[in-house]
């Protein structure tokens, strides 16, 4: 679906990412590894188009597939309600009301649909974030620190929402910071280190995330978030 061919891109004369290599299957589940300031989220604005890089190619080979982007600070409309949020995007997109009632309900909201988003929870907020990008009935999900700041109930209606899409075959391009979260969704991990990509390998039921994460950095780790 994506092939990132020798892509590099700079903020000025800060170079981000450095001669990236990737290759994105339809049907992978991708977690982004890296500390603050890898590149994952430029990386997410290249995959999106949002940017273009400095040099370097990304093909997309299905250029029909829809593709929806939660960004980390979330892109919701906070002095909106939840379902004028939810009716925006869905007019933009072209999309009935039944399919607003349908994910609000995946995501445990069909009761906040009135509320304002601003006296959301944070949890909450990140599941208005998600919604909004379900709405859209995309076939590639890219979502840039899902996990950030959430309770745990919220963490849990995401895990069995992102698990459903999975199991549909949706492609999925993430990043989190917190490691028991990756290992549940993803199926591959790809970790980015000073701009380049330093390690791509599957998962499978024994594969040892936290071992794998503090061999490829130096960095902290506590208590399975890194």
């Amino acid at each position: 679906m994506y092939v990132l061919i020798n892509v590099s891109f700079s903020y000025k004369d800060d170079k981000v990412l450095n001669t990236i290599d990737l290759s994105i299957k339809e049907g992978d589940v991708i977690g982004i590894l890296g500390h603050n300031g890898a590149g994952k989220t430029t990386l997410f604005k290249l995959l999106t188009g949002l940017v273009q890089p400095d040099s370097g190619e990304i093909e997309i080979l299905n250029k029909n597939k829809k593709v929806a982007y939660l960004p980390h600070d979330n892109g919701v409309h906070e002095k909106l309600t939840v379902m004028e949020n939810c009716i925006v995007r869905a007019t933009i997109m072209g999309v009935s009301k039944d399919v607003i009632d349908d994910v609000l309900n995946k995501l445990s909201l069909i009761n906040k649909s009135n509320h304002i988003v601003s006296k959301l929870s944070n949890g909450q907020k990140k599941r208005v974030a998600l919604a909004l990008v379900l709405i859209s009935l995309p076939d590639i999900i890219i979502l840039d620190e899902v996990t950030n700041g959430i309770d745990p109930a919220s963490l849990e209606a995401i895990v069995n929402i992102l698990l459903k899409l999975k199991d549909e075959g949706k492609t999925i391009i993430f990043a989190s910071h917190n490691l028991p979260f990756v290992k549940r969704i993803a199926n591959r991990v790809v970790m980015l280190k000073e701009t380049k990509i330093i390690a791509d390998t599957q998962l499978n039921d024994d594969f040892n995330l936290e071992q794998f994460y503090m061999e490829n950095s130096k960095g902290e780790f506590i208590n399975g978030c890194i």
